[in-house]
């Protein structure tokens, strides 16, 4: 990637009345949002495809690709929606599309992309589009949309209820802005648009190489979880076709015969509370990054866990995880995993996270995917002997570590490149680097 410039300024500067931005560029403009907006429209849902002439492309929150700006065209659904519904709810080529509803813990409500998508198409109710007049160019729009973002001025425009987090988009799109002229305007995209693709590829390769590392990190755990430490052993046909021969002393048994799988517990509303004697563990907590739920419900022992639990995430984001925290409730899309006295721990977890990304085919639903109890506790698995188990975890967690480093520095550096993009277009948008 091209070596950064030192930053250039413009000749002179004004204040811009705006806390977060401070000083801006003399010639630039005063101006508000919605004062260079021509159409200005939520979207809508329609029905289910008929076959009809009413039958359209529309977006969903689920086709923004945040990465790139824009919408990804590989999965787009059809809708049915009545023309009097269309009125003002098409999505144009350069359009704006806002996500008004949805949102998250981590990545809050109203992120902004383009529309590249040349044909008849509209959007749903989650998103809010805005077609721009020529007083804006839109990719430049686009970019400061993507500055407001990443200074979190979206999170002064929202309110959250059930769950859901909504975008007050009249004053979000009220907002006073400074702005140069239509020409400066394009001037500044195309630096951007140049900019940020050497930044890209070189997140691009950063990317690719940390999947290479967890390609090669999942392979070594299932190669050894499989097949042991020793080259050298006699070798029999396992009869599992995703493992193939194993070492001649191993057993091949079901699931249920190793391990206990203990249901979690589905709550009601009313038994939750802000807080409360014990945490309530859901998927969201172990894997992302999820707010937790309190509860002081007093239940049968086996529907808590404790340190050093074993527990198996069953639905959405699935997989084996080793609770390392205070006792908790845990939630039904969760199972413990009550282990024989002739399986390791660590090793049932390694044997586990194998047969996981075996299961792929077997699991269930569109929206969130889930594995059975009844299927999991079916699965053929292997068996070594438990001196073993506990060689190949001595094995693995000093092999999976070394990886881990690796990855960390790798994903140090992705961070950077991220930060390092978003300050250029923060920077540039906002007249801090003069770039024409």
């Amino acid at each position: 990637m091209g070596g950064i410039k030192m930053k250039q300024r413009y000749d002179s500067y004004k204040p811009s009345g705006i806390d977060w931005i401070g000083e801006i560029p003399e010639h630039w403009q005063r101006t508000r949002i919605k004062y260079n907006i021509s159409r200005s429209a939520a979207g809508v849902w329609g029905e289910d495809p008929k076959g009809d002439e009413n039958d359209i492309i529309c977006f969903r929150i689920a086709d923004f690709d945040y990465s790139h700006g824009n919408i990804c065209l590989d999965k787009i659904i059809s809708r049915n929606i009545d023309t009097k519904q269309l009125i003002g709810r098409h999505a144009n080529q350069g359009d704006l599309l806002i996500e008004k509803s949805g949102g998250g813990e981590v990545t809050p409500v109203g992120r902004v992309v383009m529309c590249n998508y040349s044909g008849d198409a509209t959007y749903t109710n989650f998103i809010h589009g805005i077609s721009l007049k020529d007083s804006i160019d839109s990719k430049f729009m686009l970019y400061y949309f993507n500055m407001l973002y990443s200074n979190k001025i979206n999170l002064l425009f929202f309110n959250q209820t059930t769950g859901l987090q909504n975008l007050q988009v009249g004053d979000y799109l009220s907002q006073t802005i400074y702005i140069p002229n239509i020409t400066e305007q394009k001037s500044i995209v195309f630096w951007l648009d140049k900019k940020c693709v050497e930044i890209d590829a070189a997140i691009e390769k950063v990317n690719k190489e940390i999947a290479l590392l967890d390609e090669l990190k999942q392979s070594e755990i299932s190669r050894v979880v499989t097949r042991g430490l020793n080259p050298d052993v006699p070798l029999r046909p396992s009869g599992i076709d995703w493992i193939g021969d194993i070492p001649s002393q191993w057993r091949v048994i079901k699931l249920k015969y190793a391990m206990d799988l203990i249901n979690g517990r589905a709550y009601l509303q009313p038994e939750l509370q802000a807080n409360g004697k014990y945490r309530i563990l859901r998927v969201g907590n172990f894997f992302t990054n999820d707010a937790w739920y309190y509860s002081d419900m007093e239940l049968e022992a086996d529907k808590y866990c404790e340190n050093g639990d074993l527990l198996y995430a069953w639905s959405a984001s699935i997989g084996p995880y080793i609770w390392q925290d205070e006792k908790v409730i845990f939630h039904y899309q969760i199972w413990k995993v009550n282990l024989k006295p002739f399986m390791d721990l660590k090793y049932s977890y390694y044997l586990l996270d194998v047969l996981t990304n075996v299961k792929k085919n077997d699991m269930h639903g569109s929206a969130m995917q889930h594995l059975t109890m009844e299927n999991m506790n079916n699965s053929t698995i292997v068996c070594p002997p438990l001196v073993e188990q506990e060689a190949i975890v001595l094995y693995l967690d000093k092999k999976c570590s070394e990886i881990d480093v690796l990855k960390a520095k790798l994903t140090s550096k992705l961070e950077a490149l991220k930060k390092l993009r978003q300050s250029i277009i923060s920077e540039v948008v906002t007249g801090k680097r003069k770039v024409v």
